[in-house]
């Protein structure tokens, strides 16, 4: 099954698990590909690039629940998670091919 990134990308969160859903939509460095041995799936080492911590809320005993701040700067996620954010690459030209010429007409805008 083809993956949605690629270690080096610049992804989206689009979601993640339960009690960490603050993170969604914020945008992070993919690093490298990581096994969890309890998790299936694919996995990817990430780091955000605001630089403020991953959080998340956890259940712990008595059903309440606790904040949880990882500082380590790199967390782990699904791909599933994940939606890379790529830019579209030039056309490369061949030697001596000139770039074509784009027409645009000027407006004039009255106020």
């Amino acid at each position: 099954m083809p993956l949605n990134c690629k270690a080096g990308d610049l992804a989206v969160v689009i979601s993640d698990e339960p009690g960490c859903e603050d993170n969604i939509g914020r945008i992070v460095k993919v690093l490298r590909a990581v096994e969890l041995w309890d998790c299936p799936g694919a996995w990817w080492s990430i780091r955000p690039v605001d630089g403020h911590p991953w959080t998340c809320t956890e259940p712990i005993e008595g059903g309440k629940w606790v904040e949880v701040i990882q500082h380590s700067g790199a967390v782990a996620i699904e791909d599933r998670c994940l939606r890379p954010i790529r830019g579209v690459r030039p056309a490369v030209r061949a030697k001596g091919q000139r770039a074509a010429k784009t027409s645009r007409k000027k407006s004039s805008t009255v106020i």
